[in-house]
């Protein structure tokens, strides 16, 4: 990526549609930690889930997109789940937290559109390091203008970071962005519904939490829900697999 050769025939489009993807990527970030502030964590996990019903929902409204049945469906089932697995406190006592969370799931939901529309316009690898790049200028506005940074860290600390910003951050949406060239953003949201199912999964292997029967249950409906999505997907992988061994 620091090589020349990376940026050769790099274009204006390219930049501006890597600066509105990095934007969202950003809001979405800053509303969750912002509303995670006032609200539960499970409140905010439920709601951060609801872009997978957004992403359909501005697909169709915006760009006219139809969904097929399955996913549908499988977006239905996974939300169903995602609703029991996180055990979300009572929706009745609203605050600016559940407010907060609700935009960065709808910032969330836009980045996953527009994603999948603009790696089908111009080099993925560019645009995956430009997003990256606008996310960092913009986040570090509100950290030099509202706090006062400090390097002052023990070593656990840098090992946090160097942890998220590599694995979570660049590798991971480095990979969405790839990704996204050979998927809808429908598909793609429906899969991301099993992010707080692995969460809990790697809680109860890690830290020895237990879950309760309805987590489970809304963790195995989630699953479900994906895998009704992905039906037509591990229809069409078996038959390639069938007419190969002919």
């Amino acid at each position: 990526m620091l090589c020349p050769r990376f940026w050769r025939g790099l274009r204006v489009s390219t930049v501006w549609y890597s600066g509105l993807i990095g934007m969202c990527l950003f809001l979405g970030f800053a509303f969750q930690t912002l509303g995670l502030q006032y609200t539960s964590p499970a409140k905010s996990a439920f709601i951060t889930g609801s872009s997978i019903l957004m992403v359909p929902l501005f697909n169709r409204a915006i760009f006219r997109i139809v969904l097929r049945k399955g996913v549908s469906l499988g977006i239905l089932i996974a939300s169903a789940g995602l609703y029991m697995l996180t055990r979300p406190d009572d929706f009745s006592k609203l605050n600016w937290g559940d407010v907060f969370t609700l935009m960065c799931a709808v910032a969330f939901a836009f980045h996953i559109i527009l994603l999948g529309r603009f790696t089908l316009r111009v080099p993925y690898r560019q645009l995956a390091v430009l997003q990256m790049f606008w996310s960092l200028l913009l986040s570090s506005v509100p950290v030099l203008v509202m706090g006062s940074p400090s390097l002052n860290l023990p070593v656990s600390g840098y090992l946090a970071l160097l942890y998220l910003g590599v694995f979570c951050s660049a590798l991971s949406f480095f990979i969405q962005t790839h990704a996204q060239q050979y998927t809808s953003a429908a598909r793609t949201a429906l899969i991301f519904s099993l992010e707080p199912v692995f969460a809990a999964l790697l809680s109860v292997g890690f830290y020895g939490e237990e879950l309760a029967v309805m987590e489970w249950l809304g963790g195995c409906l989630t699953v479900a829900g994906v895998m009704v999505g992905e039906l037509h997907v591990i229809r069409s992988i078996e038959e390639q697999i069938s007419g190969s061994s002919v």
